[in-house]
């Protein structure tokens, strides 16, 4: 059983790693949008990494701006850029109904396995063979 001085030494370790964590997806984020010169999909990624991980979307632009010397109002244009683009690359690239693949799935299917149910019905009745 853990001590309460290792309890807290946990607490604390796991704080740091995920602020270290963070900060590193940053400068990731921040890297990839010198280069390029805006938001790529793994950049916006990235983001929502970051929010799942409990970074407030306000801090992250705030970093990126401090970091790529620019302001936020511009950080926050370049990702709606992005965003916008993907949602535009989306629409382009879906196919018409008529090419969409209809796929028939038997009655009874119950997972990955079409047999499955067979099966289980055998399983059922082993017992009362053994009688």
């Amino acid at each position: 059983m853990l001590t309460f001085r290792q309890l807290e030494d946990a607490g604390e370790a796991a704080v740091r790693l995920i602020s270290e964590t963070g900060q590193a997806i940053i400068n990731d984020m921040a890297r990839r949008m010198a280069r390029l010169e805006g938001v790529t999909g793994a950049t916006n990624w990235q983001a929502l990494r970051l929010e799942l991980l409990g970074a407030a979307r306000d801090r992250i632009v705030s970093e990126l701006s401090r970091m790529l010397n620019m302001s936020e109002r511009r950080v926050m244009e370049l990702f709606d850029e992005a965003v916008t683009r993907a949602v535009r690359e989306n629409a382009e690239s879906r196919l018409p109904e008529d090419c969409v693949r209809r796929v028939h799935v038997p009655a009874g299917y119950q997972g990955r396995d079409p047999d499955a149910h067979a099966k289980r019905d055998r399983l059922d009745r082993v017992p009362d063979r053994a009688r």
